[in-house]
């Protein structure tokens, strides 16, 4: 090949063994997944929207999710995927469903509060591009993201969002950015701007 084009660093590392990279980081359609002020509505939700074969690292902090969960009893999860998951910790009447369907994506998003993006360390999480979490932050939802791969690349400016590294980080990132609606507007803000400026398609 002449040109090897990553959509990240990691994967760039790697090709670059082999021949010329160049990185291209996936880019947000931003006037699809356009900017919604957090505008009081009723139900406070934690989302998470992707596939169902992403629902590991879901569980991986059901923990932090359902202690968040019982200590602030008016916040519940929403999930948007192609089918429901399975909590083992997390009571069902904590846990909204919502089929994804391209034609209501945006709209599911913009019930979200809070976005989150756990992830594993290891190498195909490495690999990721974080859409998921740039989705979020184009749409106007503060994150609290895993730090591994992109997604340490995207959240390299300050203000921009939280990361969480283990069960009591998660807790405390989600239990600050929900009591404090002053601190979601700003990381709102900061990333749209951040979105805009570097990963707009």
């Amino acid at each position: 090949s002449s040109l090897v084009i990553c959509g990240n660093t990691f994967l760039a590392n790697h090709y670059e063994k082999y021949a010329n990279v160049k990185i291209v980081p996936t880019g947000v359609d931003t006037e699809r997944f356009y900017f919604k002020q957090d505008e009081g509505v009723s139900q406070f939700y934690i989302g998470w929207s992707g596939s169902s074969s992403g629902f590991s690292y879901l569980y991986d902090i059901e923990d932090s999710l359902n202690t968040v969960l019982q200590l602030r009893e008016h916040v519940k999860l929403l999930i948007v995927s192609d089918r429901e998951p399975v909590f083992k910790k997390i009571d069902k009447s904590k846990v909204n469903f919502i089929k994804w369907s391209s034609e209501s994506e945006v709209c599911d998003l913009h019930k979200f509060k809070i976005g989150i993006m756990p992830l594993k360390d290891d190498l195909w999480s490495r690999g990721k591009c974080s859409f998921k979490m740039l989705t979020y932050m184009s749409a106007g939802i503060p994150v609290v993201v895993s730090p591994i791969g992109m997604n340490v690349e995207v959240l390299n400016k300050p203000d921009s969002g939280l990361f969480a590294d283990s069960i009591v980080e998660w807790v405390d990132c989600l239990l600050e950015l929900i009591d404090n609606k002053e601190l979601r507007r700003k990381y709102a803000l900061n990333a749209r701007l951040l979105i805009e400026n570097k990963y707009s398609s």
